[in-house]
This record gives C-alpha cells, sequence and structure tokens, in this order.
C-alpha cells in the first residue's frame, strides 16, 4: 500500500478477537438488515389490510362502489408482496453464494480474462474497467465464477456516484503473490470501505439490496484466498500466483 490509512481491510490474517469481532459484526449487520427490508413492508400491508377491512366493511364511508375501493387498495398489497418476493429472491441468491462457497473451483485464471468477464458479467453494469497495460500476462489463483461476482459487485459500489473509468495495475508481491490495484479518477472508496469494516455495519442505519450481496461477497474473499485493502483513493486485491506444472 502506499502508506496513507487502511479503511477496511478482509482476509485470513485476520486472527484471535478480530475473528471474533468481525463475526458478531457479521450477524448484527445481516439482523438489522433483514429488520429493515422486512418491518417496512410488513407495516405498509398492515396499514393498507386494516384500511381495506374498514372501506369493506359496514359501508359507513359514504361510497355506494365498496368492492371498487377493495380492488383498488388490493393492488397496492400485491403491490408490496412483490416487493417481498424480489427481496426472497435476492436472499436465496446469496444464501446460494454462500452454500457454493463450500465448494470451490480453484484454477489459474489468466488476468485479461478475468477483467474481461467482470466487465461483461451483468448486461446492466453501467461502469467501465480495463487493465491499465493491456499486454499483462499475469495468472491468478482463484475460482473464477466466485471472484468475477464478488469484484463486480465490489466495482458497482465503487462507482455508484462516480462513473469514470476503473483501472487496473498489476504487480508481482513475490513468487507466491500478486497484487491488483483499482484506481479512478476521483475515486471515493469510504463508501465501499464502511461497507465492508464488518465490525461497523452492526449500527449502520442505511441498508440495500445491493449492500447485502456486496457484504456476502466481502465475507467470501478470504475463501478464495484473496486479501482485499481499501485506501481513501484505492482498492487492492493480492491473489495467490498460479499452480506450478508438476513433471511427471
Amino acid at each position: 500500500m502506499g502508506g496513507e490509512e487502511i479503511l477496511a481491510r478482509i482476509g485470513k490474517e485476520i486472527i484471535g478477537k478480530e475473528i471474533i469481532e468481525t463475526q458478531i459484526g457479521t450477524i448484527d449487520y445481516l439482523l438489522n438488515l433483514l429488520s429493515h427490508l422486512f418491518r417496512n413492508k410488513i407495516t405498509a400491508m398492515g396499514g393498507l389490510c386494516r384500511r381495506i377491512d374498514k372501506i369493506a366493511g359496514a359501508g359507513n364511508n359514504g361510497h355506494s362502489d365498496n368492492c371498487q375501493k377493495c380492488v383498488e387498495k388490493t393492488r397496492n398489497v400485491l403491490r408490496e408482496a412483490r416487493e417481498i418476493e424480489k427481496i426472497l429472491i435476492q436472499f436465496d441468491r446469496a444464501l446460494a453464494d454462500i452454500k457454493k462457497a463450500t465448494v470451490l473451483n480453484i484454477e489459474n485464471i489468466p488476468l485479461t480474462r478475468l477483467i474481461h468477464e467482470i466487465q461483461t458479467e451483468n448486461p446492466n453494469n453501467d461502469f467501465l474497467i480495463e487493465l491499465e497495460d493491456p499486454q499483462t500476462e499475469f495468472t491468478l489463483l482463484t475460482d473464477r465464477r466466485k471472484t468475477v461476482k464478488a469484484i463486480c459487485r465490489m466495482v458497482q459500489k465503487l462507482t455508484e456516484n462516480n462513473k469514470e473509468l476503473i483501472t487496473v495495475d498489476a504487480t508481482r508481491v513475490n513468487q507466491k503473490k500478486i497484487k491488483i490495484s483499482l484506481k479512478q479518477s476521483g475515486m471515493n472508496t469510504e463508501n465501499l470501505a464502511s461497507l465492508l469494516n464488518i465490525r461497523e455495519n452492526g449500527n449502520a442505519k442505511n441498508h440495500s439490496l445491493s449492500d447485502f450481496v456486496v457484504i456476502i461477497s466481502s465475507c467470501l474473499l478470504p475463501e478464495l484466498g484473496i486479501k482485499m485493502e481499501i485506501e481513501k483513493t484505492l482498492v487492492e486485491f493480492t491473489f495467490h500466483g498460479p499452480r506450478e506444472s508438476k513433471c511427471k
């Protein structure tokens, strides 16, 4: 790193008390997220249902078209129900990521391919990411699909308010480690750092589904053999280098 203050760090080298605090922070974050996402929806649905009951009841509201009022209010309830269904789909996907993390397909992946797949992972992506040196020939040891999904989600978070190009620089740390650095003009990493600094998320007041999938991905990084560090204007991932071919 460049000597600046580190805003967040994720990696298996975190041991002892920090592991316990991280686990507690993760649980707090997920429980708060569940409460926030579902409480508001259920409250709204309850209020609408009470209104429907009142309108469709004794007919003392001065209108004769009670059934039509019921239909209108029911549509609102159904709309909220659909929103909850969408949320459940996101939770199912996140839980699937967690389950799949127990089965890793670790392989040698060219960095050029990794960056290309991050760019094309989601057709709706509105960010641009490319290698600073297109001739870079580093190879990384990781699970390709899980790594692409994780970094893609984090780049989406980084570029929420800044659509400038993300450039990727790669350097060899030693014979076993390769570091890739994400850079951007005007990059501000504070939102991503606060999200990934899991110990603080138990007290977070604002949550969203996009935050949920990012935090799940950050929890999986150590299982992928990836260390992540965030400074104010820089995001770095450290990977294991490729497996050497065994001579027979």
